[in-house]
C-alpha cells in the first residue's frame, strides 16, 4: 500500500519533473477533475475539456511507465467535487502518511 500521496494539478503536467524519474511503489499520484476548479472563475467549456483531456493523457502516460495513479473523473461516484474532500478520502482509504 502506498505511503505517500502526491497531488498533480492540471497546470503541472511535466513528465520531466524529478518525481517521475523513479517508479516507487510507495508513492500514489492523484489527479482529479473537480467542479471547484471550474467554478472559481468563469472558463470557456473548451478550455475545461482541454485541461481534462491533457490530465487524462498525462495520467495514462505515468501509468504506462509503471507509476501508481488514482484518477478521479468529474462524474465518478464518490467524487467530493473539491480537492480537500477528495484528498481527505484518499488519505483515509490508503492510510497515507505523507502528502506532497
Amino acid at each position: 500500500m502506498p505511503k505517500t500521496l502526491r497531488l498533480i494539478l492540471g497546470d503541472q503536467l511535466n513528465l520531466h519533473h524529478s518525481w517521475f524519474y523513479t517508479v516507487d511503489k510507495d508513492v500514489l499520484y492523484v489527479l482529479m477533475e473537480v467542479k471547484q476548479e471550474q467554478e472559481y472563475v468563469k472558463h470557456h467549456i473548451q478550455k475545461i475539456l482541454g485541461f481534462f483531456a491533457a490530465m487524462r493523457n498525462f495520467a495514462y502516460q505515468l501509468k504506462s511507465k509503471g507509476h501508481a495513479i488514482h484518477y478521479i473523473k468529474l462524474n465518478d461516484n464518490g467524487n467530493e467535487q473539491s480537492f480537500s474532500g477528495n484528498l481527505s478520502a484518499l488519505i483515509r482509504k490508503y492510510a497515507i502518511g505523507r502528502f506532497e
